[in-house]
């Protein structure tokens, strides 16, 4: 990793926090195979070195290593087919980039965390985002992560010619 790194190409990371994903699904295995054998580099400590919405995708052989969030292990050896043990923690205003979708184990779940103002402090709690997953939403608009409350939201949808921009560079509110 430190080679490419340091790589020529202008577009390529010019250190491990600006790494999105690293795909080792092509290797044979990587570090340590079973939980006996020891590993100069732990699974979790390679990942926090990354940026903080990295995925790592790793080899079919190293089930040993599905240690720490944001993991996916190749079901086969040279397939696309990833699962995860682990929990996926994805945190809002970070890069994030999945080549390969992974299924996620039913007792797993994702998280995406978002910090903003709350209504008298600055601005209002209606907040847009951009799902990089797809939630589960009842026909109600209405999605339960069966978490307390402060996992059930509401999703919206704008009406029809809901929002235009009239080419005036104004920015209300600012």
């Amino acid at each position: 990793m430190t080679n490419a790194l340091s790589a020529s190409d202008p577009n390529a990371p010019k250190e491990l926090s600006q790494v999105l994903y690293v795909d080792n699904s092509k290797l044979y295995t990587i570090v340590a195979q079973s939980s006996t054998e020891t590993s100069p580099l732990s699974a979790a400590d390679f990942r926090q070195a990354l940026a903080k919405n990295a995925i790592v995708y790793l080899p079919f052989r190293a089930t040993a290593q599905m240690t720490t969030n944001n993991l996916g292990i190749n079901d086969t050896h040279g397939s696309t087919n990833f699962t995860s043990t682990q929990n996926f923690l994805l945190e809002d205003r970070n890069p994030f980039y999945a080549p390969y979708d992974i299924q996620l184990g039913t007792s797993n779940y994702a998280t995406y965390k978002r910090k903003y103002t709350q209504t008298g402090r600055g601005t209002t709690a209606y907040s847009t985002i951009v799902f990089t997953i797809q939630p589960s939403v009842g026909a109600d608009g209405l999605h339960d992560g069966n978490n307390g409350e402060l996992s059930k939201f509401k999703v919206y949808t704008m009406k029809p010619n809901g929002f235009s921009y009239n080419g005036n560079p104004e920015r209300a509110g600012f």
